[in-house]
């Protein structure tokens, strides 16, 4: 295709020139240093820059030069918003992912919903009041999801604040809605099993994307119902993107040190898990690096709404947002794209920092808005399969909360209810909770004999996984 190209030109030259048809070809790298041609409308389909051959023709004692790029290029204008914060430089991170080229192409759309699973969200912030859709409150089991913390009031902002409204911050999605699920209490810790249910009411409520920058420990080959939390989440076609959590350098989680662990949901598979970025690009040394790490985004110093105002937090939990915003973006142009199709526009658009392609430190690279919306999902697929397929979580003393299980019993259609009260009772189990869409069921059992009991549940032939109810915290 490159050849043919240099023969239309050379021809399109011969056209326009006098000169005898003895020549040779010399092809260089365009642009040349001219000045850009203005766009004749603000929201042309862009076209990003792109380089096409310098020809130089040459015969007897002279030389035409012909600049001809490979492509007719469209431009597309930067759409700037006048949010103070935005305007004062505090919000590096947009520009860093080229948010105003990006916003050139798509604001998005109200259509689009963005769960943010967390402590809550301030629901009077003046930056966050008019996008907020009705939530859960899976601490105090109401329909209040407020924020106590501060934590999900941040991520908020960041994924999907209201935009050019000539007040505080941007967000990455302008147009996108927020679902606040509360799962995190005041200290901003909770329970695996209040996440599991918040995401499969986000799921069933309708939201295309699930925020999780929380996340907990698991011991090896007992993180299946968070598992099955994120595939129940994808077979609703929902994008889940989760924190990779802030052990990269160490770290004391329930008085234990741990360095580098990988935390959950983040290492499941189907997740899109999410590094940390300086302002220069670099690793932000907080920021695990392991095989759970998908793609990075801006993690420090991030300015965002918080409860009644406005302030910096950093961490993996700020960087997640900025990829829930930008899938958001992404749904927003393309509604009928898979999750398999949002992660490949992610993923194959994202600028490559460190080692050459994929490495554990940035994954496929630093976000960028602008060229996954340019390009979408035309590349090659995703690896985000073969890459999780590969992960084997490491064995951790995980914390847990005392004397409770989640258990989950067969999905067969023979078992009776009464043969699965008979397990419960014949281990002296007490009914909690029941998450119904999963099958999961939280059970309480004699605080110190919670492994006892696992091991015990696995030799039922009713029961397909038992595993203790990990605790979780906000990632920051």
């Amino acid at each position: 295709m490159y050849h043919k190209r240099i023969r239309r030109a050379i021809a399109l030259a011969l056209l326009l020139t006098t000169i005898p048809l003895t020549y040779s070809v010399a092809a260089e790298r365009w642009p040349p240093a001219v000045a850009p041609v203005a766009p004749a409308a603000p929201h042309l389909t862009p076209q990003p820059p792109m380089h096409g051959p310098i020809l130089t023709i040459r015969a007897t004692d002279t030389t035409t030069t012909l600049y001809m790029p490979l492509v007719m290029r469209n431009h597309v204008t930067p759409l700037y918003p006048n949010d103070p914060a935005y305007e004062g430089e505090d919000q590096w991170g947009l520009n860093k992912i080229e948010g105003p080229k990006a916003w050139g192409i798509i604001t998005g759309s109200n259509q689009v919903i963005v769960a943010v699973i967390d402590s809550g969200v301030d629901l009077d912030h003046p930056d966050l009041q008019d996008k907020i859709v009705a939530g859960w409150d899976f601490v105090n089991n109401d329909d209040q999801p407020d924020d106590d913390f501060g934590h999900g009031t941040h991520v908020a902002g960041i994924a999907a604040a209201a935009t050019d409204n000539d007040l505080g911050i941007a967000g990455v999605s302008w147009g996108a809605r927020i679902m606040p699920v509360k799962v995190l209490n005041s200290s901003g810790s909770g329970y695996m099993s209040d996440v599991i249910a918040g995401m499969e009411y986000a799921a069933d409520h309708g939201a295309q994307v699930l925020n999780l920058s929380l996340g907990g420990l698991a011991t090896s080959s007992e993180a299946q119902a968070i598992q099955d939390a994120v595939d129940y989440a994808r077979n609703k076609s929902a994008v889940v993107v989760a924190a990779v959590g802030n052990c990269g350098s160490g770290c004391t989680i329930g008085g234990t040190y741990y360095y580098n662990p990988d935390m959950y949901p983040a290492s499941c598979q189907n997740v899109i898990g999410v590094a940390a970025t300086t302002s220069t690009d670099g690793w932000a040394s907080f920021s695990e690096h392991n095989t759970s790490v998908d793609v990075s985004a801006p993690g420090t110093s991030i300015y965002s709404t918080v409860p009644g105002g406005y302030n910096y937090k950093q961490g993996t939990s700020m960087a997640t947002p900025f990829v829930s915003g930008l899938a958001a973006l992404i749904l927003s142009k393309w509604p009928d794209y898979t999750p398999l199709q949002v992660e490949t526009a992610l993923f194959n658009n994202a600028d490559d920092l460190g080692d050459a392609g994929w490495d554990e430190y940035f994954g496929h690279g630093r976000i960028n808005a602008y060229l996954s919306l340019f390009y979408g999902a035309e590349a090659a697929s995703s690896s985000l399969e073969a890459q999780a397929a590969s992960q084997s979580p490491p064995t951790l003393d995980a914390p847990f909360a005392p004397g409770e299980l989640l258990v989950k019993f067969k999905d067969d259609p023979t078992i009776t209810s009464a043969e699965v009260a008979s397990v419960l009772e014949r281990h002296a189990l007490q009914v909690s909770e029941i998450i119904p869409g999963l099958g999961i069921t939280r059970v309480t059992v004699p605080v110190g004999r919670e492994q006892e009991m696992i091991a015990a549940l696995r030799q039922e032939p009713l029961v397909e996984y038992a595993e203790p109810n990990y605790l979780v915290w906000a990632l920051e």
